[in-house]
């Protein structure tokens, strides 16, 4: 099934929103753009990593801005860097406006016009960005670019598919660059289904098992190697020691990892591995995922007059109850919160 992104430019008259979407068309940049452009449509081939994915730059005018921002995948807000009331506009009208229309909707700042700036403000995207993202949960990120110059407008492009595709709102907060609680949840228990042997750690044929199932290849030993020293030196001795990574990758090290996809904006990675193990973009189990021969009798839960367990999900939650019971070889309140850790609000 294809599937619409819609890219909606907005911003003040003159910030160069029409400017941008037809250099991105034609390549060049327009002497004498219009007021306004019709839709564009960038094929799939576009986006490589993605098929089934139409791309549709979407221009805007006062008549018809809200209604486009109500429809909009992501929104991109274009600000001239080179003049201070359009900055400041951001925050005094387009952000509350996106905000009372679209609350859901992602925001990526985008200054154009750096090909006019003085090399003194070469560096002023976070003070300009920072700011806004504390007080708008919408805004993702800012970029810079300049239309008449073709400086980055593909990565402008790039930045708003990543955003609708693989959104790093459900995972990371924008400030503190914490992981969200629920994505914590799923990457605990992704990592308890990938340790077979409850152990704490991914041994190097775990994590081939998973490499396999997500990504459909094998990593080298050697490569599981230089993965774990490179794990050694981001995380330091506190996270991830000489001693642990003999034993394999605990779940420090992959939530390292996962930080560190986030870090170089690798996050179809992470997005990949979560819809693996059935996670929608809400970051929920999807109801398919649970209802697999793994877990129930096919034939049994087909008709869901009754259900009866498999003998793989049985012998998993033996193991479950042997690793998190205690001494007396019951569950205490400890265990009892150890176990559900990884559940959605205690369900």
């Amino acid at each position: 099934e294809m599937k619409n992104i819609r890219i909606l430019f907005l911003g003040d008259e003159g910030v160069g929103k029409t400017s941008i979407i037809s250099t991105i068309k034609s390549e060049s940049f327009p002497k004498n753009p219009p007021k306004k452009l019709p839709p564009i449509c960038i094929p799939p081939d576009v986006f490589v990593q993605c098929k089934n994915i139409n791309t549709l730059l979407l221009d805007s005018s006062p008549d018809n801005q809200e209604e486009e921002i109500k429809k909009a995948s992501v929104v991109l807000l274009v600000y001239d860097v080179t003049a201070n009331e359009t900055k400041t506009r951001l925050e005094t009208f387009w952000l509350p406006l996106i905000n009372r229309v679209n609350e859901d909707v992602p925001v990526i700042l985008v200054g154009n016009k750096i090909d006019m700036r003085s090399s003194h403000f070469d560096n002023e995207l976070e003070g300009v960005i920072t700011p806004l993202i504390i007080s708008f949960k919408q805004v993702e990120m800012g970029i810079e670019c300049s239309a008449k110059a073709y400086l980055k407008l593909i990565d402008v492009v790039f930045c708003a598919q990543r955003a609708v595709l693989f959104p790093i709102a459900p995972l990371q907060d924008p400030i503190t660059k914490e992981f969200k609680p629920d994505f914590e949840k799923a990457l605990l228990r992704i990592f308890r289904i990938c340790d077979k042997d409850f152990d704490g750690y991914l041994d190097d044929w775990e994590i081939n098992q998973m490499q396999q199932g997500v990504f459909n290849c094998e990593l080298q030993s050697c490569h599981i190697e230089g993965l774990k020293e490179f794990l050694r030196e981001e995380g330091g001795e506190d996270k991830y020691s000489k001693e642990d990574s003999k034993k394999g990758i605990n779940f420090e090290a992959f939530k390292l990892l996962q930080s560190i996809f986030i870090r170089k904006m690798k996050l179809q990675t992470c997005w990949l591995i979560l819809e693996h193990y059935g996670y929608n973009d809400k970051l929920r189990i999807s109801e398919e995922h649970l209802v697999n021969a793994e877990i129930f009798d096919s034939e049994i839960a087909n008709n869901w007059e009754g259900v009866e367990l498999s003998d793989i999900a049985i012998e998993y939650l033996v193991k479950l109850f042997e690793t998190y019971s205690n001494q007396e070889g019951t569950l205490d309140q400890k265990g009892i919160d150890d176990l559900f850790q990884t559940t959605i609000d205690g369900c």
